[in-house]
């Protein structure tokens, strides 16, 4: 195989591309850019590359700056961007002398056979033979323009200076090697935590659900705190998180999976965090289509989606709730708690985004409120599925920053709390089955 730079901000890609490549290979970390790309590539050794991948996460001026540095090192190397393939790219491929463009996620056999195919071309375009390819020549235009974008930029790809498209060697086209690897798999479930009023235990519910779930599917699980102005998600995993709801949804991240995954924070019982933004200004910049962008965006790489909503139906509740497959909808055994449930969901079937599965939960439930399950049930009219007890070690656990299914615990609110995560296991959900069982507060 031929020996191979790769020239990225991601250390995940370039372990992989080690690990995969073996001797082959030559990094160069991102983080020698901020230098310039000459500096940057005086840390490779020798002359005797034949092919550059550049990315992800490069700036279109740090792939440019490397393109002219490479070659005039380099003359005979072939040069991959490795990118998704968005509106953006077809510019940075008609700017800059690329052969092709490969997709961050593409699997090991897609690199392997990308890069055995840069090297045929490269022979036959003459560089085995000691004549540098002209790079920076386009394939004659036909006689009309493409007819579309995409064809603009497949006219780029691999074809021979000089030849026209006929003649290139019998390669995948660009937009079919930006889409192989591409994760193509069902997409996961989005549960969408909401309630009428704040002070319910949303934000205690999500966070405890994310640690139940991870135990079922680890690191398959994420939870997102879409509260924009006062979330507090990381405040109860007692987490610093590096980035924010608000860096996950401007840049690159919206238009990258590779950069949004970068962003994520981990916790440690084995799920992702979207975490809050630091400041109610900063958050209030964070708009509905960008929410459900971005739980769209999770839900294509993760099993379940947790996401802890702000109270009421807002802009950013509804965007959510636009693309849940799930509602945890919460009230407790309070006259105004319950009047507002029957409102949030009849508001919500009037607009037709009533999730398809609904799960009714009832918090702080005690024996000395006035009110019982069957008053809940009468007045919103559909039956609460389960009724997490008031306890003092739910308080206690939110308080310390680690939620109580991550602890063990016998309380009854721990139980109640585990009753909640089964709804979601499939194995445990075909054991119980959809009948309704009469809610028993203790």
């Amino acid at each position: 195989m031929s020996r191979v730079i790769v020239v990225s901000r991601s250390r995940e890609y370039d372990a992989r591309m080690q690990r995969l490549l073996g001797d082959d290979v030559a990094t160069v970390m991102g983080a020698y850019l901020s230098f310039g790309a000459q500096i940057a590539l005086d840390q490779l050794a020798g002359d005797d590359a034949e092919v550059a991948l550049l990315g992800p996460f490069l700036s279109y001026e740090d792939a440019n700056e490397l393109v002219t540095a490479l070659l005039r090192r380099f003359p005979d190397l072939g040069l991959v961007l490795v990118h998704e393939n968005h509106a953006e790219i077809e510019e940075w491929v008609s700017e800059m002398p690329i052969q092709s463009v490969l997709s961050p996620t593409a699997d090991d056999d897609t690199v392997v056979e990308l890069l055995g195919e840069m090297r045929t071309w490269l022979i036959d375009a003459g560089a085995a033979d000691g004549e540098a390819p002209d790079y920076g020549a386009l394939p004659p235009q036909t006689d009309s323009e493409p007819n579309s974008s995409v064809e603009a930029t497949e006219a780029l790809t691999l074809a021979e200076p000089g030849a026209p498209l006929e003649d290139a060697p019998d390669l995948q086209p660009l937009a079919a090697i930006t889409t192989v690897g591409s994760a193509d798999g069902e997409e996961g479930r989005v549960i969408a935590v909401v309630s009428p009023k704040g002070g319910l235990g949303k934000t205690t519910i999500a966070t405890n659900l994310a640690v139940g779930l991870a135990r079922v599917a680890p690191l398959s699980v994420v939870i997102v705190d879409a509260d924009v102005q006062f979330g507090d998600v990381a405040t109860a995993l007692a987490l610093e998180a590096e980035h924010t709801l608000p860096d996950m949804v401007s840049g690159l991240a919206p238009r990258d999976t590779m950069v949004l995954k970068t962003f994520l924070s981990v916790h440690p019982a084995g799920f992702y965090v979207v975490a809050g933004s630091e400041d109610p200004a900063t958050g209030d910049r964070v708009t509905g289509d960008q929410i459900g962008h971005l739980v769209q965006q999770l839900a294509g790489i993760f099993r379940f989606v947790i996401v802890d909503t702000a109270p009421g139906l807002g802009e950013h509740a509804l965007s959510v709730l636009e693309c849940a497959s799930d509602a945890i909808v919460l009230c407790t055994m309070s006259v105004p708690s319950v009047r507002g449930l029957r409102q949030e969901l009849a508001t919500l079937a009037a607009l037709g985004i009533l999730p398809a599965e609904r799960h009714v939960v009832m918090n702080f439930a005690d024996k000395v409120s006035g009110l019982n399950a069957k008053d809940v049930e009468a007045t919103i009219g559909v039956p609460v599925d389960v009724a997490i007890p008031r306890s003092s070690a739910v308080a206690l656990s939110t308080n310390r920053g680690v939620p109580l299914l991550e602890q063990d615990s016998r309380d009854p609110a721990a139980k109640a709390l585990n009753q909640i995560v089964v709804r979601f296991d499939s194995a445990a959900a075909q054991k119980r089955g959809r009948a309704h069982r009469r809610v028993v507060v203790a």
